[in-house]
């Protein structure tokens, strides 16, 4: 039954994304990259789907596993351009509640779609996740060696306001410095850690 559901909503988030992207093809530039952030965060969720599978009906899945699969998705999501960027990804293995990797998850993807978009403007560089922990804090850096940017504190734009917010329901902290590129530091505790549950 834990399986049959999950697949149901692995499935059902992949058939919004498809309707998603196809929709992302005949809207006006102006709309794609709204369509674009939407499409994203539904295959971000699709994604912990996928990790479930297979798992029984469980609380908790491999954070590190989880994220160079989104990584590489993410990378695949970007379109063409003229100058490349490469994304890369290192991480510890690290079993997280679902909550929290739905949280991380959409703010890896927020970050890493905006470094993408903001911080090459006519340039190659590369993007780095690394995921690490330390007695009993988890640590997630995002960096970029781009054209560096910072964020005022009430700033919504470039999806900041979300990041925050979902750090704060992470119960962690996300911090933000400029300094040839953008380097973000995302930390939570890992007491929220839990062992895998599995059916039987």
């Amino acid at each position: 039954m834990a399986a049959e559901l999950q697949h149901r909503v692995r499935n059902n988030l992949q058939l919004v994304y498809g309707m998603l992207v196809n929709q992302i093809e005949l809207s006006n530039a102006e709309d794609k990259e709204g369509m674009r952030a939407i499409a994203r965060r539904v295959m971000t969720l699709a994604k912990i789907y996928d990790h479930l599978l297979g798992h029984g009906l469980v609380q908790s899945i491999d954070f590190g596993a989880y994220l160079k699969s989104l990584c590489l998705s993410l990378e695949d999501f970007q379109e063409k351009r003229a100058f490349d960027v490469t994304l890369v990804c290192s991480t510890d293995p690290m079993t997280l509640d679902l909550d929290t990797v739905t949280a991380l998850g959409i703010v890896v993807t927020e970050i890493v779609s905006n470094a993408y978009l903001h911080a090459f403007p006519a340039m190659a560089g590369t993007i780095r996740v690394a995921l690490s922990h330390l007695a009993e804090t988890g640590t997630l850096t995002i960096s970029d060696d781009g054209i560096g940017f910072t964020p005022p504190e009430t700033s919504r734009r470039h999806g900041v306001g979300l990041v925050r917010r979902l750090m704060e329901q992470a119960n962690g902290t996300a911090d933000v410095v400029a300094d040839r590129g953008t380097t973000w530091t995302l930390k939570f505790p890992s007491t929220r850690l839990l062992p895998v549950a599995r059916d039987g």
